[in-house]
């Protein structure tokens, strides 16, 4: 993950913060589309740490 990451950010001069917000975009949409559209009554948690860690 970090040397694709080091590869968008280096070579496609997408910025890292843009790969972090489509990765929390893109798993926000699953989330709903996959869990809470089939169950909404469910309570949903997400922790998440300090970054740094090819969270994306």
């Amino acid at each position: 993950m970090r040397e694709l990451d080091h590869h968008a950010i280096e070579n496609l001069g997408i910025p890292g913060m843009v790969l972090m917000e489509n990765a929390a975009r893109s798993f926000s949409d699953l989330l709903e589309k996959e869990i809470l559209s089939k169950r909404p009554q469910d309570l949903v948690v997400i922790c998440c740490g300090k970054g740094n860690n090819g969270g994306d």
